[in-house]
């Protein structure tokens, strides 16, 4: 299947007011098969893979897990080969849009002898001795080894992404906390272009506590904890929602990723913080990627 991008991945996306919310929509930078989310990011893996001649992309994970279609459709974005790692017989796996969309990308699926994310990261680490393939580091972040100028370039994706957060006097701004890479990439790009009218960053998590590893990027990247806003952390994992349940959103006319997002207006409509219900125009949800839509882009 040949995977086009209508849009320029170099282009700012829209920043949306409705309703008195803002959304930063980075859904709407879709491949034609409707993939979405960390669109820059992967297609600099990929061409980082490419220029050292890495025939293909392998990555492992869950069945539920996003990635699966975006590590696919970059590679076939870039005419690489792909093979995911996942922990399920691809025939039932297939069962998943993500898996399928992944498959008619041009993917091929290989199965761990067990789920666990572990396993799946060994047997991915086999295949790429075996191929020649670049393995994409779990959650599509940055290799172990990437020197601080190379980890600086990755972040640089869309950091400046952020600027149309100053003009639009955003003071809150909720970004969903899952690998913690979206969320480095937003972090380092306020430290660069300037924060503006920022006072409060809220880390909504969705998944285990990745803090740790988000302060050493930065810090390895050279942005410092000291800035002119507050950061605060709401984990919504595990008491709200386990990460394999699904919250189907839809919200100011948007649909949300029920593993992700939907989880995240799900939360904050239950908790019903002050700078969430206003609604005045001051509080932006950074949308890192939607459900399938095919035929967006």
């Amino acid at each position: 299947m040949e995977v086009t991008l209508a849009r320029d991945p170099a282009e700012p996306t829209p920043l949306e007011l409705r309703s008195g919310r803002w959304y930063k929509r980075e859904d709407l930078l879709a491949y034609s098969n409707g993939v979405n989310g960390k669109v820059r990011t992967t297609l600099h893996l990929a061409r980082y893979a490419a220029e050292r001649g890495h025939p293909g992309l392998v990555y492992g994970g869950s069945v539920l897990a996003p990635a699966l279609g975006r590590v696919a459709s970059g590679a076939a974005y870039a005419g690489l080969e792909c093979a995911l790692v996942i922990g399920s017989a691809p025939e039932t796996a297939r069962r998943h849009p993500t898996v399928e969309v992944a498959y008619q990308a041009g993917a091929a699926l290989h199965r761990a002898k067990v789920a666990y994310n572990p396993a799946l990261q060994k047997r991915a680490r086999e295949i790429a001795a075996e191929t020649g393939y670049f393995q994409v580091p779990y959650g599509v972040s940055t290799p172990s080894e990437w020197t601080r100028e190379q980890v600086r370039a990755f972040l640089e994706c869309d950091g400046p992404q952020v600027q149309a957060l100053a003009r639009a006097g955003v003071e809150t701004l909720v970004i969903p906390f899952g690998s913690a890479n979206a969320a480095a990439g937003i972090l380092y790009g306020l430290a660069t272009y300037g924060s503006g009218s920022i006072r409060r960053v809220c880390l909504i998590g969705v998944g285990p506590d990745k803090r740790e590893w988000l302060w050493s990027q930065l810090e390895y990247a050279g942005v410092t904890h000291q800035q002119p806003y507050g950061i605060e952390y709401l984990p919504l994992y595990p008491h709200f929602a386990a990460y394999k349940d699904r919250m189907p959103e839809r919200q100011d006319g948007i649909d949300f990723h029920p593993t992700y997002e939907g989880k995240v207006v799900r939360f904050l409509d239950t908790l019903r913080p002050d700078w969430w219900v206003r609604r005045n125009g001051e509080t932006c949800l950074w949308i890192v990627g939607g459900p399938l839509q095919p035929g967006r882009a």
